[in-house]
C-alpha cells in the first residue's frame, strides 16, 4: 500500500488553463491541461468526452397534448406546419428548468403571428436558450393551444419509456444532454528539459443551458465517483482522524488548501441588495460557502429570481468557479470562528 502511494505521488500533477478561441464564450470553451504523464492525455480525454456526451443531466420536452387535435400526423387549423413538423421543432429547443424533475406548462397563441421558442417561457421556472428559434407560423384566425411537459434526465430516452395515460397525448424521444460537441487533441509538452510529457486540449460546446465549465465539472465529478470504488486509499476525513505523523485538522486547514477567492466575502461581489439578502438567508458569507450550494438550493430561496442566479453564475465563472462544487473541509476553523463571531454580534 505504501509502495503504491509512493508511485502515485511520483506522478507529476497537472494544472488546468481555460482559454477562449470562439466568439460565444458561454457555449464554447477550450481547456488546456498539462503536464500529463505519457498516455494520460488519451486516457483522460476519451473518458471525459464519453461522459460529457452521454451522461450529463439536462432538460427536454417529453410530452405534449394539443387541445385542438389528438393525432400526431394531423394538422392544427390555422398553422402552416403540421403536427409532425411542429413536434420536431420542439425537440430542437435548448431548455433549462428551475424546478424538481418534472413540470407541465400551458401555451396559447392566436394568429397571425410567428410562434418562437421564447414564447414558451411564460414562467420564471423555465428558461429557453434559443428564444428566436421558430416553432410555427399561425395564419389569420389560427389558434395554437396545447400543454407540454418538461423533464430532467440524462442522455437519450426513447418515448416508449415514458408512462402513458388514456389521453390523446404525444410523447417525444428526449435528448437531455446539454453538450453538443466534444473533441480533444493530445500534444507533446515540456517540463524543464524533459519532453516526455503530454498536454490535453479539450474543446466543449454546449447548448447554452449550462456553461462548458459547468459541464466539465459535472463530468469530472461523475468520473471521480465511478472510479472511487476501485481505490483502496482512505478518504481525506479518515486520513485526518488517524494518529501518528498526521497533523490534527486545526493545523492542516489553512488558506493554501483553498483558492484565494473562496475567502472573498459575497458582500464584495457585484450583486444586488436583494440577491445578497437571499444569500444571507442561506448563511452564505464567503464565496467558499456559495460554491457549495446547488442550483436547486438557490432557486428555492424566497425572493431569489433568475436574474440573481445568472449574475452569480457570471461572477463565479469569471473566477473559474461554479455552483455545486465538492469542497471537503470547508469552512476552515478560522472562517468558522469569524462566522460565529458575526452571528453573535
Amino acid at each position: 500500500m505504501v509502495e503504491a502511494e509512493k508511485r502515485w505521488n511520483e506522478l507529476i500533477e497537472p494544472y488546468k488553463k481555460v482559454f477562449q478561441r470562439d466568439e460565444d464564450a458561454r457555449c464554447v470553451r477550450s481547456i488546456l491541461v498539462e503536464p500529463l504523464a505519457k498516455g494520460f492525455g488519451v486516457t483522460i480525454g476519451s473518458a471525459m468526452r464519453r461522459v460529457l456526451l452521454s451522461s450529463l443531466s439536462g432538460w427536454a420536452i417529453t410530452r405534449i397534448k394539443f387541445r385542438s387535435t389528438d393525432m400526431e400526423f394531423s394538422s392544427v387549423p390555422g398553422m402552416m406546419q403540421d403536427v409532425t413538423d411542429f413536434v420536431l421543432n420542439l425537440k430542437s429547443l435548448n431548455l433549462k428548468g428551475y424546478f424538481d424533475q418534472k413540470k407541465t406548462f400551458s401555451f396559447y397563441a392566436k394568429g397571425p403571428c410567428v410562434v418562437t421558442a421564447g414564447m414558451l417561457a411564460q414562467e420564471e421556472a423555465l428558461e429557453v436558450n434559443n428564444p428566436e428559434f421558430v416553432l410555427g407560423v399561425l395564419t389569420q384566425g389560427g389558434e395554437l393551444d396545447f400543454e407540454f411537459t418538461v423533464e430532467k434526465g440524462r442522455g437519450y430516452v426513447s418515448s416508449e419509456r415514458f408512462p402513458r395515460k388514456n389521453e390523446p397525448e404525444i410523447f417525444l424521444d428526449a435528448w437531455f444532454s446539454p453538450v453538443r460537441k466534444v473533441s480533444f487533441q493530445v500534444e507533446n509538452a515540456r517540463v524543464g528539459q524533459n519532453t516526455d510529457y503530454e498536454k490535453l486540449i479539450l474543446r466543449v460546446e454546449t447548448n447554452g443551458s449550462v456553461t462548458p465549465d459547468e459541464a466539465v465539472s459535472e463530468a469530472a465529478d461523475i468520473l471521480r465517483t465511478q472510479f472511487g470504488v476501485f481505490s483502496l486509499a482512505p478518504s481525506s476525513d479518515e486520513s485526518v482522524q488517524k494518529s501518528g505523523d498526521v497533523q490534527p485538522v486545526e493545523d492542516v486547514e489553512h488558506k493554501e488548501h483553498f483558492p484565494v477567492d473562496f475567502y472573498k466575502p459575497v458582500s464584495e461581489l457585484d450583486l444586488s441588495i436583494r440577491c445578497l439578502n437571499c444569500l444571507k438567508l442561506e448563511n452564505v458569507t464567503y464565496v467558499g460557502d456559495l460554491v457549495r450550494l446547488k442550483e436547486q438550493d438557490l432557486m428555492k430561496t424566497p425572493n431569489f429570481g433568475r436574474k440573481s442566479f445568472q449574475d452569480i453564475q457570471r461572477i463565479l465563472a469569471s473566477m473559474g468557479l461554479t455552483l455545486g462544487m465538492n469542497v471537503p473541509n470547508w469552512p476552515p476553523k478560522k472562517v468558522q470562528k469569524e462566522e460565529e463571531k458575526n452571528d453573535a454580534s
